[in-house]
């Protein structure tokens, strides 16, 4: 089974884990700087560059390695299936927000809806980091890979 305890983590995975951190940087930046300031919709601007790299890479480098575990594992399968369903929605929601707040916005609105985003953000990276990269690294630990 991959769910094994982690043993290492792989260079993709501490890339990808830096990466989140980063967003989550980013976009406490524009929350504490306000959607009207220049600087606070920088932030918002460089964060959704960030994302959107981030989601590029979890598409090229991760999903192709995972669908590659899942083929004899329905399980896993299934979980990667509802794992890419979800970040289809929720990439949805990133990039409809920061295209409404990209000139600025009324503050109040921005703040609720920041909060929401942030929070369905931090769930996605907690199950990420929690499950999908334990199954990546375990699946690159026992074909002998790397990157």
């Amino acid at each position: 089974m991959l769910y094994s305890r982690r043993i290492f983590m792989s260079g993709l995975i501490e890339e990808l884990k830096h990466e989140h951190s980063k967003i989550a940087v980013l976009l406490k930046e524009v929350l504490q700087l306000g959607i009207n300031s220049n600087e606070g919709r920088k932030r918002l601007f460089d964060a959704r560059g960030y994302l959107l790299a981030h989601l590029r890479k979890e598409d090229t480098r991760l999903y192709p390695v995972l669908r590659e575990a899942s083929l004899e594992n329905t399980e896993l399968s299934q979980l990667l299936d509802n794992c890419i369903d979800e970040m289809d929605e929720i990439s949805k929601a990133a990039l409809s927000f920061f295209d409404q707040y990209a000139q600025g916005g009324d503050e109040q609105s921005f703040v609720s809806d920041f909060k929401q985003l942030y929070r369905v953000l931090n769930e996605r990276i907690l199950r990420e980091e929690t499950e999908l990269y334990d199954i990546y690294d375990d699946f690159q630990r026992q074909c002998g890979g790397g990157e």
